[in-house]
């Protein structure tokens, strides 16, 4: 008569130890490309909403403006201090009486997905090209000059910078 046997053998253990080990694989390599495409689809938005913003202060302005670009986002973007730290640093410069030199730089080069997040940039529109090759993106706000009551649009002029 047979004993019955209680558990697994080592060989079916080995087998399951190894599809779970295929499916890991596949599972990371399959992962590994979203989050680069997350943080470059998170930088777009957040340039986005600095281009709204300076645009709603260019609108809504009853005086003419003063101060810096940097001044106005820190009043319009809750986050905006949040911005200039970390691996993805946002740095704003202009006068805010010459809209027309608006601009904001992302430098995402110390970020470790910096090379995936220049992918991502290359293959959404209006950042693809060489704009964003050492690991940098400078983008300008507005075009034309400040005067009240006046609607300046915003542009999608994006060059390299590692200001």
């Amino acid at each position: 008569m047979r004993k019955l046997r209680k558990g697994f053998t080592l060989v079916e253990l080995l087998i399951v130890i190894a599809i779970l080990g295929a499916l890991s694989a596949t599972m990371s390599v399959a992962t590994s490309g979203s989050t680069a495409k997350a943080k470059a689809t998170a930088i777009v938005a957040s340039i986005d909403s600095c281009k709204s913003a300076a645009m709603l202060y260019l609108v809504s302005a009853d005086a003419k403006p003063s101060g810096t670009i940097d001044d106005i986002l820190t009043e319009s973007i809750p986050a905006w201090d949040e911005f200039k730290t970390g691996a993805i640093r946002y740095k704003a410069e202009g006068e805010a009486t010459d809209s027309s030199k608006w601009t904001v730089t992302v430098d995402f080069s110390d970020d470790p997905d910096a090379e995936g997040i220049k992918a991502a940039l290359k293959k959404i529109k209006g950042y693809g090209g060489d704009k964003a090759k050492d690991g940098a993106i400078k983008v300008t706000l507005t075009s034309g000059k400040v005067e009240k009551g006046t609607a300046i649009s915003a542009t999608d002029n994006t060059e390299n910078d590692r200001g």
